[in-house]
């Protein structure tokens, strides 16, 4: 078994340090240096996994949004153009990722045998802004386990879990893109990024991470370390203090860490070095007193785009491993000009006419002694062009429904045709008529671009409705209804 989980990792980081850096600025400023994004797998150094060999309760891609100062997630893993999935394959184990056209993680998935019955997945959601919300487990049944993520003025400001949180802190100063500090509050991920700025450019120059690998039977518990860049930003050398060692005599390891890369900007040569002391990492002529030292070397075939299709990796000393996991092929499937246009079209669509699909909201009280109310409510629109409810009988601008039940068995509903309206920016005055008792209220729809969200505020009853049809549960106030399709049917 421990043979599987060397190869997994073998095979994962063949997978990651050969990922080309994606680049940006002008080339033609020449006071600006153009700046190199390494794919992030290489700050794990070799072997690793793509996103860490994380704690059990851990979601692999949750630490993704950690790596601020990133275009995309495509540029944290070294992809070239307008990538739309990316499969990669290596003995019977295979790696497929799927991406939205801004260049977003949407689904991840890995198999270890070729029936799919073994493996882990994930699957991502992203506000209108295009920033992650919600990320949760996604393969045969697993707990959902989501991580949740929200935003402050565009910078990442929570991520919750049912095991906790995380609050990243800032300056003050509006101008500062990364945090300052992170306050864990029960969450303790595997990975913590201190930054550092040099000219222009901001870096990742201090990692932590857990669970980190070694060669041969060395494992350690944490590895701290430190980058070294060159000029444009592409990643030199890592130096790395190894806590927690298992497999030989000493509890703390240091580790160089030194890759060469090709015209293309991938990775054809790294050396990693293991040390019992630090003094080597700062003293070059003592690189002969490394207790291990690996080379392994990188030859790539890439497609139209420069995106490697195939891999072939040549390592000093050679593994024991019986399986071959120094070839690799991938294949990558890129958006269509008129899957991107469509795109396009269905965005500038929602800019023009917001106020069509479906708006959901629900929560839960706990009254004590055993009983919660849950509280459900939909709002349906479309105030451009009536449509017909599901069930209804005739066409409506918009219907709310509402309803509570509890523990104990109690359930009201009510259900309200919108039968008036006045748009006025991103708010809406509405009428509403209650359809079995006649009860009437008057309201205010307030729409947030962001996240496509509805509030409801200033409910006010204008009319009791019939006494005798009374038992419907009255419209909620102040709520805020999540975005869930741009359709006017549940079918």
């Amino acid at each position: 078994m421990k043979n599987y989980i060397k190869f997994i990792a073998l095979a994962l980081s063949l997978s990651v340090v050969s990922c080309a850096p994606q680049r940006t600025g002008s080339s033609s400023d020449e006071t600006k240096v153009e700046q190199v994004f390494p794919p992030i797998g290489l700050y794990y150094g070799m072997p690793t996994a793509m996103f860490g060999s994380t704690p059990g309760y851990e979601i692999k891609p949750s630490n993704l949004p950690d790596y601020v100062t990133y275009p995309n997630d495509l540029a944290k893993m070294g992809l070239r153009g307008k990538v739309k999935s990316v499969r990669e394959k290596v003995s019977t184990f295979s790696w497929t990722y799927t991406f939205n056209t801004a260049g977003n993680l949407t689904d991840y998935q890995f198999r270890m045998d070729s029936q799919g019955r073994y493996g882990e997945g994930a699957k991502a959601e992203y506000n209108e802004a295009g920033e992650l919300t919600l990320l949760g487990r996604n393969f045969r049944g697993q707990s959902p386990n989501s991580h949740s993520y929200s935003y402050k003025k565009g910078k990442l400001a929570r991520r919750s879990s049912s095991h906790g949180e995380r609050l990243y802190c800032y300056h003050d100063s509006m101008d500062v893109l990364v945090p300052d500090s992170i306050v864990t509050n029960g969450l303790t991920p595997y990975l913590n990024i201190k930054f550092i700025q040099r000219d222009d450019m901001i870096l990742v120059g201090r990692m932590t991470h857990k669970r980190s690998s070694l060669p041969g039977n060395f494992s350690a518990d944490k590895a701290e370390s430190v980058m070294e860049y060159a000029p444009d930003g592409q990643l030199k050398a890592i130096r790395t203090m190894y806590r927690g060692v298992k497999g030989y005599r000493a509890s703390v390891l240091y580790g160089l860490t030194e890759y060469t890369y090709n015209e293309q900007g991938d990775v054809a040569k790294k050396e990693f070095y293991l040390f019992t002391d630090k003094a080597p990492l700062t003293d070059e002529t003592l690189l002969s007193t490394a207790v291990h030292h690996g080379i392994d070397t990188f030859e790539y075939r890439y497609d139209g785009q420069g995106n490697w299709v195939s891999i072939t990796m040549g390592s000093e000393p050679k593994p024991t491993s019986s399986i071959d996991f120094n070839t690799m092929s991938r294949t990558i499937d890129y958006y269509s000009e008129e899957e991107l246009q469509a795109t396009g079209k269905e965005k500038k669509d929602l800019e023009e006419k917001p106020f069509v699909g479906m708006w959901t909201f629900s929560k839960t009280e706990d009254m004590g002694e055993g009983d919660k109310y849950r509280y459900r409510g939909t709002i349906v629109l479309n105030l451009y062009e009536k449509f017909m409810p599901d069930g209804g009988e005739e066409p409506q601008w918009g219907i709310v429904y509402s309803g509570m039940s509890n523990t104990l068995g109690a359930n009201r509903n009510g259900s309200y045709n919108i039968t008036d309206f006045k748009i006025d920016g991103n708010t809406i005055k509405i009428n509403l008529e209650e359809m079995c008792s006649g009860a009437k209220y008057s309201a205010k729809l307030k729409y947030n671009p962001a996240d496509k969200s509805i509030t409801m505020t200033d409910v006010l009853e204008t009319y009791g409705g019939d006494e005798s049809m009374a038992g419907f549960i009255e419209v909620p106030q102040s709520v805020k209804y999540s975005f869930l399709r741009r359709t006017t049917s549940s079918k």
